[in-house]
């Protein structure tokens, strides 16, 4: 298991590696070499940029791109002064001139003039030319180019380019293990360990879930956030929801569906379901399998052609005990859904689940 390393100064932020992205860091550094980060939201890639450069003892430059950041913004540009034009250089220019870790957050936010500018420093020539001041910067041996992207967030119209991207070396990052993660979150909030096995326990439900009506799963970051909550007083229930939930999602409906989630106990109980399909591995159906269900199960179509299972079970309050009851939702123009029982298959246009089981997604 990672542990998380122990800084040498205090100065030097924590960070607990997955695996050889250090080193990897440190060669690209010395071979003068320009790095590319990609990974989901949250998951660490900023953290390991300052980690790095307070180890190396490096200057540390961090722009945060955005739609509307150009090339002059990173190059630099005239500015008035006392009745005076002045040459001002931006982030990157200062760093190419005094050397140290220049590092571009969310590189493919940025407007694409600015891959333009990158193009010579990213190769051989290490070179950043200012069309404006004349002048041609050689980059020296001090300077080092890191960008990162998030790839879930790509399209077609903000996408690195194949010229821009292979001039890279480049480290992929994911999600700690459980136990690493842990860890992580316990030394950053303070919290104890065993509090916060529950809310990792969770975020690894969530993330589950990505592609399903959810853009992102519950980043590192938001674990932290949530277990600083609970360690200051709020309970586990209201922070949550402040860290783990609202900032997931805006729709009423997949909110309420993520609730269940986080209400629900492992194994069983309560209802744990979300658009995208039952969460029962036992209950799945291959595509195109003619196998028929136990008598009581509800049958569910997801787009990606599985077909999942449910089995109608009694209701947990006392009052309706001993009688099973199934609940749907159904999207605008679908047709009225069917009696719930003995294989009747369920279209993707609908969402239904069968109360009270508890399951887990395929």
């Amino acid at each position: 298991m990672n542990v998380m390393l122990k800084a040498a100064r205090a100065d030097i932020p924590a960070y607990s590696p997955s695996g050889n992205e250090c080193a990897l860091f440190e060669t690209a550094w010395t071979r003068q070499l320009p790095l590319l980060l990609k990974g989901p939201t949250g998951c660490g890639k900023t953290r390991f940029v300052s980690h790095m450069a307070a180890r190396l003892g490096l200057p540390l430059s961090t722009v945060s791109c955005h739609d509307d950041l150009s090339a002059a913004d990173l190059t630099g540009r005239y500015l008035l002064k006392g009745g005076d034009t002045v040459w001002v250089d931006g982030p990157l220019t200062r760093a190419v001139r005094e050397g140290g870790v220049c590092y571009l957050d969310e590189i493919v936010e940025a407007r694409k003039d600015v891959a333009v500018v990158l193009h010579p420093l990213t190769d051989d020539r290490r070179i950043l030319p200012l069309e404006r001041t004349g002048e041609v910067l050689e980059a020296p041996a001090g300077f080092m180019l890191v960008v990162s992207y998030n790839p879930g967030y790509q399209n077609l119209l903000k996408a690195l380019k194949p010229s821009t991207r292979q001039r890279f070396v480049a480290i992929e990052f994911d999600f700690l293990p459980k136990a690493a993660e842990i860890a992580v979150v316990a030394t950053e909030s303070g919290l104890d360990e065993a509090r916060v096995a529950p809310l990792v326990a969770l975020a690894h439900r969530l993330r589950a879930l990505k592609g399903h009506d959810l853009e992102e799963g519950v980043s590192t970051r938001l674990l932290v956030y949530c277990a600083c909550l609970i360690d200051s007083g709020m309970t586990m229930r209201e922070a949550v929801r402040a860290a783990m939930i609202e900032p997931l999602t805006d729709e009423p409906d997949v909110r309420t569906a993520l609730l269940e989630i986080a209400g629900a106990r492992p194994g069983g109980g309560r209802p744990c379901w979300i658009s995208g399909g039952w969460r029962n591995p036992s209950a799945a159906l291959a595509p195109g399998s003619s196998a028929t269900p136990p008598h009581g199960t509800a049958i569910r179509t997801m787009p990606s052609g599985w077909r999942t299972s449910a089995p109608c079970s009694p209701s947990a309050s006392a009052a309706s005990a001993g009688r099973a009851r199934c609940r749907s939702r159904r999207r605008a123009g679908a047709p009225r859904r069917t009696a719930c029982g003995c294989a009747n298959a369920w279209g993707s246009a609908r969402r239904s689940w069968c109360s009270p089981a508890a399951t887990t997604r395929r």
